[in-house]
């Protein structure tokens, strides 16, 4: 049984299968192709797990102003994808 704070989605669950080996020039890469892709919304949240690269790309995004500042970003020790 799923915890009910945690929705999956199929960007959580790629990014949670791909990107943990990447650094962060590669996460940043992701998320950029990602949300700039014309049938995405832009997201309130992101989960990732801890890896951390992810913060780091975060931030230079929103400093980019590819990503909206309000956008939160959740890191979670695991996340269970069944």
């Amino acid at each position: 049984m799923r915890p009910r704070f945690f929705k999956r989605t199929f960007t959580d669950s790629y990014i949670m299968g791909k990107l943990n080996r990447y650094d962060a020039p590669a996460a940043k890469r992701f998320f950029k192709n990602v949300l700039t892709s014309p049938h995405n919304q832009s997201p309130r949240e992101i989960t990732v797990d801890k890896t951390p690269a992810y913060p780091a790309a975060v931030q230079q995004l929103k400093d980019e102003k590819v990503m909206n500042q309000e956008t939160l970003l959740r890191q979670q020790k695991a996340a269970i994808f069944d």
